[in-house]
């Protein structure tokens, strides 16, 4: 952006976001050209800008290169956030709701994107509701549909939209309103029975329940996970390593772990969390932390996932084998790195199960009929492992080692599980030996 550019964007963004101010609304500085709150606290009421003086300050402190964030608590106003346009008109037809409807209203307020099968409608409210997420389900359970935006669950704290015209951090764009926002609508009826309604069924879900002395936790994400593949096709490593540095790849795969609360990691750096590791309690806590080359740290202070800052692979690849992974890659006594394909292998599979990658083409045949348990989980891993693998630039289509010792992690089984799977799968052509690779056996998906 030219100096020219700047200026023009500074004075655009002074203008609107005074004007928001004259009409009662409450603002959260964004860090420049992304969706980032600036600040510690910024979503409690002593710290959104509410005056002419308090904006004029932040402005200048960031010579005018900033974004600004609509403060729903604070400004009596919520956000519809369509995240997938086809799942919504479906999930909203259920409670005799026509979506098309509201976004075509001569009354209706949007903020606009320019993403496609992306929507946002603006409303007032006389009282706050508690955000809530509408995710899909079976295969699409971890795809956010609609979100219902306004406070947290305790209606202390705010969520935030970006407000033209700041500018989208994907797009490069700025954002756009259209309608008189000025005299937004109250929320609609049915809108608000709807959210009431799941408001109620959320707060039923994710209360913690025990049985026979273990902790089951149902987890309802106050965000959601986008299956929207950030990228597609091939990649290579060098791709991963910047894939897994973004914001918004970091923030899905963080909700996709099961986070929740870890908003002053990318305001101040770092955050307390629930731990996500098993046994789940409310009480046991963690922290997330940025590494120095960019990437989350997550440390369980209870000592779970091995007592070490671990970064985000190593901590899904505890879960899976639900026991402690630590991926880091390390030096032999002849010098040599060993355990980078591994840790680079649980990134891929990480970003791939996250939604964040397209997962390679793979035509394995079906699993066995009657299997057992730890035999479907083998074949699952193994099916996956194909996918990961592939996924890889000039990877597609070559052998892979199925190690025991890697596949107890992957597959969350026992070495002897592993090892009569193998065989089972091998025995019915599900997979075949392809060769060697040193003196390890490389394989394909069968027959032969």
């Amino acid at each position: 952006m030219s100096i020219l550019a700047d200026s023009t964007y500074s004075k655009a963004i002074a203008k609107a976001a005074h004007q928001y101010i004259d009409e009662g609304f409450a603002l959260v500085p964004i860090a420049y050209g992304t969706k980032r709150p600036v600040g510690e606290a910024w979503n409690k009421k002593q710290s959104v800008i509410t005056t002419h003086e308090q904006l004029d300050s932040v402005i200048d402190q960031h010579d005018g290169l900033i974004n600004i964030g609509l403060a729903h608590r604070f400004s009596h106003t919520c956000a519809i956030d369509i995240d997938d346009y086809e799942g919504a008109v479906g999930f909203l037809e259920k409670y005799g709701i026509d979506l098309d409807a509201l976004l075509t209203a001569n009354n209706a307020v949007q903020i606009v994107s320019g993403r496609d099968n992306r929507a946002k409608l603006l409303y007032r409210v006389e009282t706050p509701l508690p955000t809530i997420t509408i995710q899909g389900t079976g295969t699409d359970s971890n795809h956010m549909i609609i979100e219902f935006r306004c406070a947290d669950s305790s209606l202390k704290k705010t969520m935030q939209d970006i407000l033209p015209p700041s500018i989208h951090p994907d797009t490069g764009e700025p954002y756009e309103i259209r309608g008189d926002w000025r005299n937004s609508t109250l929320l609609p009826e049915p809108l608000r029975k709807l959210w009431e309604k799941h408001t109620n069924l959320s707060n039923k879900k994710e209360k913690t329940h025990r049985k026979n002395g273990k902790t089951h936790r149902i987890n309802i994400s106050s965000m959601g996970v986008s299956t929207e593949t950030l990228h597609t096709g091939s990649i290579s490593g060098a791709q991963i390593k910047v894939l897994i540095q973004k914001e918004a790849v970091q923030r899905r795969l963080l909700d996709f772990l099961g986070f929740k609360d870890y908003e002053a990691l990318f305001s101040a750096g770092k955050a307390s969390v629930y731990s996500v590791i098993p046994p789940e309690d409310k009480h046991k806590s963690g922290g997330l932390l940025f590494a120095d080359d960019g990437n989350i740290l997550f440390h369980d202070f209870s000592g779970a996932g091995g007592g070490k800052h671990i970064l985000l692979n190593s901590l899904y690849a505890t879960l899976v084998a639900e026991s402690p992974v630590d991926l880091t890659p390390f030096q032999t006594d002849k010098g040599k790195m060993k355990g980078k394909v591994q840790a680079a292998t649980w990134w891929l599979r990480l970003l791939i199960d996250a939604g964040v990658v397209e997962p390679a083409v793979v035509n394995l045949p079906p699993c066995p009929v009657n299997a057992r348990p730890a035999l479907k989980k083998v074949y699952y891993g193994i099916k996956r492992l194909f996918e990961v693998r592939w996924a890889y630039e000039d990877h597609h289509g070559l052998p892979i080692m199925l190690g025991r010792d890697f596949l107890m992690d992957w597959c969350g089984v026992t070495e002897q599980q592993a090892r009569i799977a193998v065989k089972d799968l091998l025995r019915q052509e599900v997979i075949y030996t392809a060769g060697k690779h040193g003196r390890s056996k490389i394989f394909l998906p069968g027959p032969r």
